[in-house]
């Protein structure tokens, strides 16, 4: 059995910081938002609606504003303290706003009442986001189950994940580049370990076999550099450590992100190590092989 959702569980989430939260139906229609305006204006709490600045008790004047650029039309729903606005754009998603400086421990359980009853009504799954950021979720209400939950939200980056993230994003990025190593014929003499693991470390588009890749004027790593690049062991930790990394990327700015891809894998092996021993530890991956 699910835990109720308590402010305690999101007060964090609610913290002023200068904007709005809101509160999400998806895929609508005008049948569902008269549904929820019926139930609204019939609910215990004090309801306003309006039209053009006007006050209004008809549900089909103010539904005829989503269609009608030239009119306007608001719903305010006072639920203990905290005023819910509604502004009429489109059928296809019911949005209401609130302040998060009028949420509380004290109406908190009212706010979920009314999300229980905005469920109910239009008989969709209710989501609490951040202001105008519907995958950006805090809590959400299952009408199937009249269930309220945390939604899972990933770690803020700190500047800490965003120097991990920009340093091993090339190391990441050349996972997505290796192949396989090619079956040759047998009339060619098959290369060495040194190179058959080289052309594997190369990029796709250099070549599509060893031997074409011998004789194209690309930049090839000597053996010195060859030691350089990562084992298979490094491989699988780092295929795990892409996991936790990759979401980070949008935290860099447009030219860090150019640089970041412009990198190649060519650091020390000492220096790779203790970059991803770091960024290890601080994602709890263990780099050392059971």
């Amino acid at each position: 059995m699910r835990k109720p959702v308590t402010y305690a569980d999101v007060r964090e989430a609610f913290e002023p910081d200068g904007s709005w939260r809101d509160l999400y139906a998806f895929e609508t229609t005008e049948v569902e938002w008269r549904k929820f305006l019926k139930a609204a204006l019939e609910s215990d709490w004090p309801t306003e609606l309006r039209v053009n600045d006007q006050t209004t008790d008809q549900i089909e004047k103010v539904l005829a504003t989503n269609r009608d650029a030239e009119n306007s039309a608001s719903l305010s729903i006072d639920v203990s303290g905290a005023t819910l606005m509604c502004y009429f754009f489109d059928d296809e998603e019911v949005k209401l706003d609130m302040v998060p400086e009028e949420i509380n421990d004290a109406n908190f359980k009212a706010l979920l009442e009314f999300i229980a009853l905005m469920a109910n009504s239009v008989n969709r799954n209710i989501y609490v986001t951040e202001e105008s950021s519907p995958t950006r979720g805090i809590f959400a209400h299952e009408v199937e189950t009249s269930a309220t939950m945390l939604i899972s939200r990933p770690p803020e980056p700190t500047e800490l994940s965003r120097r991990i993230a920009q340093s091993l994003h090339p190391f990441a990025s050349r996972l997505r580049k290796r192949r396989r190593p090619l079956q040759h014929s047998k009339n060619n003499i098959a290369p060495d370990a040194i190179t058959q693991r080289l052309f594997e470390l190369s990029d796709e588009d250099a070549a599509a076999t060893i031997e074409e890749w011998n004789l194209n004027p690309v930049h090839k790593p000597n053996r010195i550099e060859y030691h350089t690049q990562l084992t298979e062991r490094e491989f699988r930790t780092l295929s795990e450590l892409d996991m936790n990394i990759r979401g980070l990327a949008w935290t860099c700015d447009s030219g860090q992100q150019t640089e970041i891809n412009e990198v190649g894998a060519s650091s020390s092996r000492i220096e790779f190590w203790s970059r991803l021993e770091l960024a290890c530890r601080a994602f709890g991956i263990p780099t050392r092989e059971d």
